[in-house]
């Protein structure tokens, strides 16, 4: 193949599979979002920051309880043992006792989200 003469279809095509690339490339730098990752270990209390927002997370007699949860945002656990319960700006979870860690996504819309672990 590389003694034959470039033909203008091959030319082409060529050109068009670079163009996408290049317009790829050039997409997934402009648009990517660096994603945030909150690691909380757990004994009483524990304070994180999302989108400057204070979140506190507490122990409260087997449940986990995530306080000053704005109301907008949703979260979900990738465990379906885990059962989730949402009042105004207050979270509960209720989870098995030989659960070491609570992997929790937050969605704060506009597609972001932040990936919460937090350990027991």
């Amino acid at each position: 193949m590389a003694a034959e003469r470039l033909t203008t279809g091959r030319f082409v095509q060529i050109i068009i599979m670079l163009s996408i690339l290049v317009g790829a490339f050039f997409w997934k730098t402009f648009t990517f979002q660096e994603e945030q990752i909150v690691t909380c270990s757990l004994k009483e209390e524990c304070i994180f920051y999302v989108n400057e927002n204070q979140i506190v997370a507490r122990l409260e007699s087997g449940t986990l309880s995530i306080n000053n949860f704005p109301p907008e945002w949703r979260v979900n656990s990738s465990n379906a043992r885990v059962k989730t319960e949402k009042n105004d700006r207050v979270v509960r979870f209720s989870y098995p006792e030989a659960l070491k860690e609570l992997p929790l996504q937050i969605e704060l819309g506009d597609n972001k989200a932040v990936n919460v672990k937090i350990r027991f």
